[in-house]
């Protein structure tokens, strides 16, 4: 036995032990917190992380309630309606995809289509099982925590990985492109000068996914911390300073952005909840104290001083460095590079979407399918010696937004659009029949749901876009006392958020 197939057993082991004592809770669990652990994979023909090969198993349990009960829900019967799409498209563009010069028999590039169909089906198995497994606001909040628990250990690690290069110049998570057990190692970093910077990456296959989970993590952490959740400052300050630490040393121009989105997510909540406050006065300022009102700017001021004060840190740290050690160049010099020189800049494979797209705009209707785009784009590669690494049928779009487009053109992109509005119609019912202290939590979930939205049409949409959407639905499921999701009825007593 290879020590790929015995990683994929023993995580089969792992799962069926934790669903048999009482049901597939504890295994959605721990699907969750490996979730930013994209880097914790292993290549058996096709790339199977430890999320994905736990959410195998649980699909199991998902068709078993779908043979008995159907789909319900409308979120998930939309996203249901979304896969069916998906596979209609992706076998009608495998079967009309013109001959591509970069022919290869390789399995997995021939079953491409169909592994990233599945993919696509595992991907979006949190929308479908969180509804059904999460009944009650501490499980909603056990998987919130797992999240956090698996993006504290990935920033952990990305810190740990940036020091130990630093002193030592060991890099003790290198990147293996063939998985846990591959041969092929590298580092990540850019040169600046006669400068080598490293890039921390830990458990994540790339530094920008690193710095992507724990923008995410960042974000919505603060988001509950404004809304009375996470009540420990104490705690607050280590789990967000960690986070960007690890950021910082992913040197990702990617979570440099949306961590800008991030902040500006903060800024909508403080500004959508003065409004909420301004209309709903004598039902929501009657019950919270004022000097407790959530996500009033003022009450941003502590996790606003903390991410300044841990900033000023960081910026301390380097000029330490460049100063005394000589190590680091100035940090102007790697914000330039990083941030200056990149703006405006297409991803490589972005722009043949791109070029695709406007010389075949009929495919941008109903799309190629899920991993025909390269021998639908193959054409439109550049054919320069600097590009010669993108000549090969195992590529995608790298944005969201370019990837669903397509993959599935306008048509998957308006179901697409469907499903979030679903999820938000959901959440806007439990908030409009709310009457109590509940309304900040389930604000709270709709702006996270806009803020991880937005993160996912510039990143490739993943397992965290669809966890998003199905904890908002088991969320707001939680607050209904009647059978239909779109009329959640809350209780008129007053009531203290689930803390987390």
């Amino acid at each position: 036995m290879s020590w790929n197939t015995f990683f994929v057993v023993a995580l089969v082991l792992l799962t069926v032990s934790l669903v048999r004592p009482d049901g597939p809770k504890r295994a959605f669990y721990l699907m969750t917190a490996l979730l930013p652990a994209t880097g914790f994979f292993v290549d058996v023909g096709i790339s199977l992380s430890a999320s994905k090969v736990i959410g195998l198993i649980l699909s199991m349990f998902l068709l078993r309630f779908w043979v008995t009960h159907g789909v319900s829900g409308k979120a998930q019967s939309l996203g249901f309606v979304f896969l069916i799409y998906a596979a209609v498209v992706t076998i009608t563009g495998w079967l009309f995809a013109p001959v591509s010069s970069l022919e290869s028999n390789e399995f997995r590039v021939l079953m491409r289509p169909a592994v990233q169909w599945l993919a696509l089906t595992l991907q979006m198995l949190p929308l479908f099982l969180a509804p059904h497994i999460l009944r009650s606001k501490a499980d909603v909040a056990a998987t919130v925590k797992a999240f956090f628990w698996g993006s504290g250990l990935l920033a952990l690690g990305g810190v740990l990985q940036w020091a130990v290069y630093s002193i030592w110049a060991v890099d003790i998570f290198p990147i293996n492109r063939e998985g846990l057990f591959g041969d092929v190692f590298e580092s990540s970093g850019f040169e600046i000068g006669e400068d080598i910077i490293f890039r921390a990456k830990s458990l994540a296959r790339e530094p920008k996914d690193m710095g992507t989970a724990l923008v995410i993590a960042f974000t919505i952490w603060l988001l509950l911390r404004s809304a009375g959740m996470i009540r420990s400052f104490a705690l607050s300050c280590v789990f967000v300073g960690t986070l960007l630490m690890a950021i910082v040393f992913s040197f990702s121009t990617t979570a440099s952005f949306l961590l800008c989105v991030g902040v500006v997510a903060l800024f909508i909540a403080s500004i959508t909840r003065v409004w909420i406050g301004s209309r709903k006065a004598t039902e929501i300022i009657r019950v919270i104290p004022v000097g407790h009102a959530v996500l009033f700017p003022g009450t941003l001021m502590k996790p606003a001083a903390t991410v300044l004060f841990l900033g000023m840190i960081t910026l301390a740290s380097f000029l330490w460095y460049d100063s005394i050690q000589g190590l680091v160049p100035f940090i102007s010099d790697i914000v330039a590079l990083r941030v200056g020189d990149r703006i405006g800049v297409i991803e490589d494979y972005d722009q043949v979407a791109l070029d695709f797209l406007m010389n075949e705009p009929h495919w941008g209707i109903i799309g190629v399918g899920a991993g025909n785009l390269p021998w639908y784009g193959f054409s439109y590669l550049p054919s320069d010696p600097d590009s010669y690494f993108m000549q090969n049928l195992s590529w995608n779009a790298k944005s969201g937004l370019l990837l669903m487009v397509t993959s599935y053109g306008l048509m998957g992109l308006v179901v697409l659009i469907l499903i979030l509005g679903a999820v938000v119609a959901i959440l806007l019912a439990a908030l409009h029949r709310c009457k109590n202290a509940e309304n900040l939590p389930i604000l709270v979930a709709i702006i996270s749901v806009g803020f991880i939205s937005t993160v996912h049409a510039f990143r490739s949409v993943d397992e965290t876009f669809w966890l998003a959407l199905g904890l908002a639905v088991a969320y707001a499921r939680t607050h209904s006392t009647s059978a239909q999701e779109s009329q959640p009825v809350c209780s008129q007593t007053v009531a203290q958020p689930q803390t987390i």
